[in-house]
């Protein structure tokens, strides 16, 4: 793949990731709404984490692939930059929107470190006490601990242990969130240990990232998809988010069947749009308004950071939708600005400046 055309394909992927969330989180919020666009915002809104990720994995090959290549397949300095570059690139922004919301919320000195480390995910009290999309920055940064290792091995093994590990661990996640699920329709756990146990760790999101690694491994394939058949999937990812709606309702009230079969349907989902992300990224990419796309996609990681803080207190207000809407978008993107353009891209220059230098 062109590296232009790869770029392109990123930003487009990028900028609909954070639509998808930052929109999908408002609809789960906003009043008023009619159900049927609740259900709508929560389809969209739960695409959106597993191409991150997915994201996540096939950029990262691609940067330890890089380094390597430049360190003469050097392993260990190759590696000790691949942290030092993720480090620069996931913290600055992290940090200081940590220190920004530790200090509104006056929280506890272990609640900001075990944030401020990104171990908050092992504790349940804390994997979701500041700011409800960190738990996703744990995940991350622990996947980056793995990732060189995980991203080495994809790279110098054949088809079958690529295939085979991956589908190992779509199974594993599947039968351990399966069992967290039935320890709670047990009552052993409580729905607060469910999220926690059952979504906020990488153990259940890791075949994400190898999905993406395994993109990069396997992007000299062709994949041509006919434009009626990728309709057709987008569509039956429509069905299946909408069907799947209910999750958390269905959880609430202890609908066993109903939520088996449901994250089964999640599974599937996240098969198809792997699927159609691998095609996306062989397609030629001529799209009109790329300046919007390019700006969003640029400010994704921020956006991410800030959207849900702000969503949050704007909902103290008694806004109509459409009201919270305009102000939640704006203000969302004024503080990813300001966060991308003040913190991030100083590090993201300072960070290829490093890259030229080793």
């Amino acid at each position: 793949m062109e590296q232009g055309k790869k770029n392109v394909a990123f930003d487009v992927l990028r900028a609909i990731a954070v639509s998808l969330v930052v929109l999908g989180h408002f609809t789960s919020v906003a009043k008023e709404l009619p159900l049927v666009v609740q259900k709508v915002g929560f389809s969209l809104a739960s695409y959106g984490i597993p191409l991150f990720f997915i994201i996540s994995g096939f950029l990262l090959s691609a940067s330890l692939m890089s380094l390597l290549k430049k360190h003469k397949n050097r392993i260990v300095s190759s590696v000790a930059m691949f942290f030092i570059k993720r480090i620069l690139r996931i913290y600055p922004a992290y940090v200081v929107s940590l220190l920004l919301l530790a200090t509104y919320y006056e929280v506890q000195p272990e609640d900001f470190w075990v944030h401020f480390f990104n171990i908050h995910n092992f504790f349940s009290a804390y994997h979701r006490s500041i700011n409800g999309v960190y738990w996703t920055l744990a995940v991350e940064f622990q996947w980056y601990l793995l990732a060189p290792w995980m991203i080495l091995f994809f790279m110098h093994s054949q088809v079958r242990p690529v295939w085979s590990v991956l589908a190992l661990c779509i199974l594993s996640s599947l039968l351990i969130r399966g069992s967290i699920v039935y320890q709670y329709l047990l009552q052993a756990i409580d729905l607060n240990e469910l999220i926690w146990l059952a979504q906020d760790q990488l153990y259940i999101h890791l075949f994400n990232f190898l999905i993406g690694v395994a993109i990069y491994k396997f992007s000299d394939t062709r994949i041509k998809i006919q434009r009626f058949w990728a309709s057709i999937l987008l569509f039956l990812l429509f069905i299946i988010g909408y069907v799947a709606s209910g999750l958390s309702e269905d959880i609430v009230n202890y609908q066993g069947t109903d939520i088996f079969y449901k994250t089964l349907l999640n599974y599937m989902a996240i098969i198809i749009l792997a699927f159609l992300v691998a095609a996306f990224l062989q397609v030629k990419t001529n799209i009109s308004y790329y300046r919007v796309i390019s700006f969003i996609s640029a400010i994704s990681y921020s956006l991410y950071i800030y959207h849900f803080p702000v969503l949050h207190y704007l909902a103290n207000y008694n806004f109509s939708w459409f009201l919270f809407l305009l102000i939640y978008l704006c203000s969302s993107v004024v503080l990813a600005a300001a966060s991308y353009y003040a913190i991030e891209k100083p590090f993201l220059r300072y960070s290829a400046l490093l890259g030229k230098n080793n």
